[in-house]
């Protein structure tokens, strides 16, 4: 799989023991691919159907227990809140779409950070 060697992967024909690496392009692969845009897409949506209320903040909540299995802190909280404020203006002025569209893309760009995101991509 081509998406796949960018993350230095496994030869399934060979049993050895792997050293680590670390490979550059795999930051830029999760940040620019259209797979990870995507996966970022059906998630948020997925999330978003499971909640009670359309609250941002629940969303918010809900997103950091499922892809990194904890609380966002006070400051990543706050972090994430003014992202997707900031964003949610700059789409407002360069896109005349209905506000659940914008609200719907503010929402799957905040996945697609967290998928971004260390806890989310390292083993601890």
């Amino acid at each position: 799989d081509k998406f796949l060697s960018m993350f230095d992967d496994a030869d399934l024909l060979q049993c050895y023991r792997r050293s680590e690496s670390i490979v550059p392009q795999q930051a830029l692969a999760l940040a620019n691919s259209e797979l990870s845009m995507s996966m970022a897409d059906l998630i948020a949506d997925r999330i978003f159907k499971s909640l009670t209320t359309a609250d941002q903040s629940q969303f918010l909540n809900n997103a950091f227990e499922t892809l990194l299995s904890r609380a966002a802190t006070a400051d990543e909280r706050d972090a994430c809140l003014a992202f997707c404020d900031q964003l949610r203006k700059v789409r407002e002025e360069n896109e005349s779409a209905p506000a659940q569209d914008l609200d719907a893309k503010v929402r799957m760009r905040l996945v697609h950070t967290l998928l971004n995101h260390n806890d989310f991509i390292s083993i601890r």
